[in-house]
């Protein structure tokens, strides 16, 4: 079936690069920056909807703009970053449901970003998974550990002359890419999750950085892995069936911590 070999290999990129870009989110606490971005993706797809344009392609150029201005707010504010991202969040999100109210008799795209659609990946959706896996990874690759260093330790990054405004923001415009692609698996409501359980469940038994990411990854990929399985054979949706496998694994990895004590 070409459909689900195409929905299995972009649940298998995506899932890898959230699940490897989670563990920052994780680090630094990012968890409801990635929310409000998955939630102003709505204003994204209002606007691509009723301008008539390729939601997945214009949701990557709408999300890294709001995640922009979310920086540019945050650091010109005397507001609290939360506060900020609450801020931009609502102004967004408002002007999306607005412009929803125009979208005469209802689009069922609406409802396929809410929740997901993996099953119905174009080869548009393909093409700009597969674009995004290898930026996403050649970045990962080349400055994790300065993340690592920014995210644990800010103060001695500076010491150490980093520019540590300079990463939160491209941190953040990652994130947003990665979020605004993820969508279409997920759905915008929990798309949170694959960033945020995979990398918390391997923290749980981690013994080490590199176990962190390893498990991280590996949790996310079988999860993502597991429940197109489940789409496809038991027909449930694809988006809440990969979120809820990740989650046994993460209550399966703090059993596992608190009662068999086990790290790798």
């Amino acid at each position: 079936m070409p459909f689900a070999l195409k929905a299995l290999f972009v649940s298998a990129l995506i899932s890898v690069i959230c699940a490897w870009s989670g563990i920052f989110v994780t680090i630094k606490n990012m968890a409801f920056f990635s929310e409000s971005i998955s939630h102003s993706s709505l204003a994204g797809i209002a606007i691509a909807l009723w301008l008539g344009f390729d939601p997945s392609l214009f949701l990557v150029f709408f999300s890294a703009a709001a995640a922009a201005l979310i920086a540019l707010v945050a650091q010109s504010s005397i507001a609290s970053r939360d506060s900020v991202i609450g801020i931009v969040h609502a102004t967004i999100m408002s002007a999306g449901i607005i412009l929803l109210g125009f979208l005469r008799g209802g689009n069922t795209d609406i409802a396929r970003y809410l929740f997901g659609d993996v099953l119905a990946v174009t080869s548009t959706d393909l093409y700009i998974c597969s674009a995004l896996f290898v930026l996403a990874a050649a970045y990962l690759a080349k400055f994790s550990t300065t993340h690592t260093l920014t995210c644990l330790t800010p103060e001695l990054a500076r010491l150490n002359g980093i520019n540590v405004k300079k990463y939160d923001f491209m941190l953040m415009i990652l994130l947003a890419l990665i979020i605004s692609v993820s969508v279409k698996i997920a759905g915008a409501i929990l798309v949170t999750a694959l960033l945020v359980i995979p990398s918390n469940a391997a923290k749980n038994i981690s013994a080490s950085y590199n176990s962190f990411v390893i498990l991280s990854i590996v949790t996310g990929l079988t999860g993502a892995v597991a429940g197109v399985a489940a789409s496809i054979f038991l027909d449930f949706p694809t988006g809440p069936s990969i979120v809820l496998l990740n989650s046994i694994a993460y209550f399966a990895s703090l059993f596992a911590r608190n009662y068999l004590k086990i790290s790798i």
